[in-house]
């Protein structure tokens, strides 16, 4: 056995040798041969570096291999590359070196890049190949092409098509094919992997960067440009296409091929078809089978389109997003797509009669369909039941997070999708059906507060939506809402639409400080009043838009901003033109009543103006300085009163949109009556202990104090007022400006000074007034830094006054009983001490 093998291997080297020597002896013959023969049948112009015989490169073959190859295309004039390629072998039998005559029976591509063209005028740049006119085919010549097998491997094409907008771009790793002919009949098997950059079909791109591996078996008629495919499968990552038909290539395209999908899932279905199909979804991923079985037949041409026809389903299949955890589950679903008889786009129509699934244990059913491709037209009906936290988690939704409860939905409907977009168009659309709400919760990106414990029904009625018994909770804040949301898709769907509302708002509790709050500023900080911030502080946000019109009548039972605190209050708000109106609105705060009308300008870009008239009844007055922070001021607080305050009060004021108060704009007038009043502490009062007979004037006890006080220019005038206490009758007027100027006027009477101060004070701190002299004190100066001194200035003022009443009364005297005169005593200079 030894011998035998021994003696194999020698004449296995023996032919090896005498093959080589073959190839050494007739190297250059064949390649002159091949060179005048390739010369006779290409046309245009072909240069490579080196041409050699080789038997390494195919063996057991002989081949004739080109190094650094470069075709030209074939269109006239055009200097540009039909291919390029690092080697092109043209391999033969090593018994045609004996018999000198050589028949190429495979071609073999490496490293190569093909550029196939069309014009717009179907003609093309890769007729390179003709057979010689003054030469018949001769099956004696020495050398001839007897191709039946093709080899890629690495070769990149770009195929570009201008007739029929079509542009692909793949690359082979592998591909062989197997060539017969008989007569003008070709028959082509391939087998191979492929890479697809994409496959561009007008502006639609398939076939996005995949691996395909083809098993293929076809026919070419030559004569009549029929290519007829025998089964051919193409597997897509794990999913098997086959496709099986006739494709007319003689003058306009014609179609007649069957495409069947026995095993594919929707990534793959997904990677096929164009982005503007998916881009929504191409995301996410599918386990289960999809079937479809879909019929292309006709023309097709840049003018004519083939009658497409497909039907497809799937059993039990899930669908999910990988970085979600939920999942689609129990999927039924059995649908279609025709693009209809006039074959294009307008009669397109994709049905879906069935659609069945569960979303967490929970029901979702359906029905659609998509027709009019050109102006699409959707037609829809679902009963779904819906859990909002996995619905979330399936389908993500902008801006909203942290969703939960459930949601019933029974809705249809039918609508141009074109219509959508215009206000004037959209009363076309037909929608109806219900929403239920069952403690549902979810958080809005940029409010500093959760909607939770929603129930209750949403009705929609075409452009309308109806609240029945809605329900919940915005942050801390509690409503139930009845009534109609008018326009509601026109204001969802388009920019700068009006919204109509009509609605009864009761809530148990309202929390102005969370719904008026800026998101931004409360990121990192607490709540706090505007009023009671240093400047440049944000903590509210506030405005109004102008397509909003709005009428709630209000039951609100308590309601809470900043320190304001009130309860059962009932009105009416009237939203117009971005300003809004409180009508008839009643309340109770601060241990009183309140009835209140005004309006809320927010029209202007950086202000909002306050304007109100209210009636209050029996508030207490140090609570009324405890909900506006003292007004900024400590010099009389709220701990410093005690009392009930009823009064009629007439009201300007402006904020900026922050809700910043802007101190300069504010404007009051009031008529207002104090009754059973305390003045405790009050440092001013205390002062005047030095000189009054009295040692309780730090806690004075009133029944009755009415005054007229006014806000202008950041300064609260108070008229002449007088306040009868427990321990004496006090006369006070002034001024009190923002910065905490003071300047006011006390008149008290002289009993009330001590024995001592009586001695000391000028008489121009005296006047006699209603039969008994009073005492003229002034406290002016800061509320940080004061002064009380005698006010003779008061005296004058008040001499000079009498004066006028007195000339008068004379007048009338002279007319009646003749003249009366009295004597006059002027003043002397101001004094005033220091405290």
């Amino acid at each position: 056995m030894a011998k035998i093998f021994l003696s194999m291997m020698l004449v296995l080297l023996l032919l090896v040798l005498a093959a080589f020597t073959l190839v050494h002896v007739y190297q250059d013959e064949i390649v002159a041969m091949f060179v005048q023969q390739a010369n006779r049948y290409v046309k245009t112009p072909v240069k490579a570096e080196k041409i050699s015989v080789s038997l390494f490169s195919t063996f057991p073959h002989a081949a004739v291999t080109f190094e650094n190859v470069w075709i030209r295309e074939s269109y006239e004039g055009s200097e540009e590359a039909l291919a390029t390629a690092g080697h092109i072998h043209c391999s033969f039998s090593l018994l045609d070196l004996l018999r000198k005559k050589y028949r190429i029976r495979e071609i073999q591509l490496q490293d190569a890049e093909v550029f196939l063209r069309v014009k717009a005028n179907g003609e093309v740049n890769y007729t390179i190949i003709e057979q010689p006119d003054d030469e018949p085919a001769n099956p004696e010549q020495s050398l001839r092409f007897d191709l039946n097998s093709i080899k890629l491997e690495n070769v990149r094409l770009h195929y570009a098509d201008k007739q029929n907008e079509q542009h692909y771009k793949l690359l082979a790793k592998y591909l062989r094919a197997g060539l017969g002919i008989d007569g003008p009949l070709y028959s082509i098997e391939l087998k191979g992997n492929l890479h697809t950059d994409s496959l561009l079909v007008g502006n639609d791109a398939y076939l996005r960067n995949q691996p395909v591996e083809l098993s293929s078996r076809f026919t070419f008629n030559n004569t009549s440009g029929d290519l007829h495919f025998a089964p051919t499968n193409l597997l897509v990552q794990d999913s098997d296409f086959w496709l099986e038909g006739t494709v007319g290539t003689s003058g306009t395209t014609r179609l007649d091929l069957t495409m069947e999908a026995k095993k594919a899932d929707f990534q793959t279905v997904e990677a096929i078809l164009p982005l503007a199909f998916t881009s929504s979804v191409r995301n996410y991923r599918s386990k289960g089978d999809i079937w479809f079985k879909g019929t292309v037949k006709g023309l097709a041409s840049s003018k004519e389109i083939p009658e497409i026809a497909v039907d497809f389903k799937t059993d039990d299949a899930s669908f999910y997003h990988p970085d979600y955890k939920q999942a689609l589950e129990k999927i039924e679903l059995r649908g279609s797509f025709s693009n209809g008889s006039k074959r294009s786009a307008a009669s397109s129509v994709l049905r879906v009669d069935r659609l069945q699934a569960s979303l967490n244990g929970r029901p979702v059913r359906g029905s659609f369909t998509l027709s009019n491709f050109d102006d699409y037209y959707l037609s829809f009906r679902t009963d779904s039941e819906l859990d909002a936290n996995s619905l979330l988690r399936f389908y993500p939704i902008e801006g909203v997070s942290n969703a939960g409860g459930l949601l019933k939905v029974n809705m249809e409907f039918k609508g141009r999708l074109q219509d959508l977009k215009q206000s004037s168009t959209l009363q076309r659309i037909q929608a109806g059906g219900e929403v239920v709400l069952r403690e549902l919760k979810f958080q809005r990106q940029g409010a500093p507060y959760p909607f939770t414990g929603l129930n209750g029904s949403l009705i929609f009625r075409n452009q309308d939506l109806a609240l029945s018994n809605l329900s919940g909770n915005a942050g801390s804040s509690h409503f139930v809402l009845n009534g109609l949301f008018k326009n509601i898709f026109a204001y969802l769907l388009l920019e700068n639409q009006p919204i109509a509302i009509e609605a009864d708002l009761q809530s148990d509790f309202l929390n102005l400080d969370e719904l008026l709050a800026d998101a931004k500023a409360t990121e990192s900080k607490s709540l706090k009043a505007s009023a009671a911030l240093p400047e440049g502080e944000k903590y509210y946000a506030f405005d109004i838009r102008p397509d909003l019109n709005l009428y709630f009548n209000c039951q609100v039972k308590r309601l809470h901003f900043d320190r304001f605190r009130a309860k059962d209050l009932a009105g009416e708000l009237v939203v117009e033109k971005g300003v809004a109106y409180v009508k008839g609105a009643r309340l109770s705060a601060a241990g009183g009543k309140m009835q209140l009308n005004g309006h809320i300008d927010a029209r202007r870009a950086k202000d909002v103006i306050v304007t109100a008239k209210a009636r209050f009844d029996g508030i207490n007055a140090d609570s009324v300085f405890y909900v506006f922070h003292n007004f900024s001021q400590n010099f009389l607080a709220d701990r410093h009163l005690k009392g009930k305050i009823s009064a009629n009060v007439s009201t300007s004021m402006e904020f900026d949109k922050k809700l910043r108060f802007r101190y300069e704009k504010l404007i009051v007038d009031s008529d207002m009556l104090v009754t059973n009043g305390q003045l405790k502490g009050f440092e001013p009062m205390q002062a005047l202990s030095a000189f009054i007979n009295e040692k309780r004037l730090a806690d004075i006890s009133f029944s009755n104090i009415s005054s007229k006080v006014s806000v202008r220019n950041e300064t609260i005038y108070l008229p002449a007022t007088t306040i009868e206490s427990d321990i004496t009758t006090v006369t006070i007027a002034g001024t009190h400006t923002f910065n905490q100027e003071i300047d006011y006027s006390v008149k008290v009477p002289l009993k009330a000074v001590l024995t001592g101060k009586k001695e000391q004070m000028p008489p121009s701190a005296v006047r006699p007034e209603a039969g008994a002299p009073h005492l003229f004190v002034r406290i002016y100066g800061t509320t940080d830094d004061y002064k009380i001194g005698y006010d003779t200035y008061a005296v004058k003022e008040k001499i000079v006054t009498d004066i006028k009443k007195e000339k008068e009364e004379l007048k009338e005297v002279f007319k009646n009983k003749g003249r009366k005169t009295e004597d006059i005593v002027t003043p002397d200079e101001e004094e005033f001490f220091d405290w």
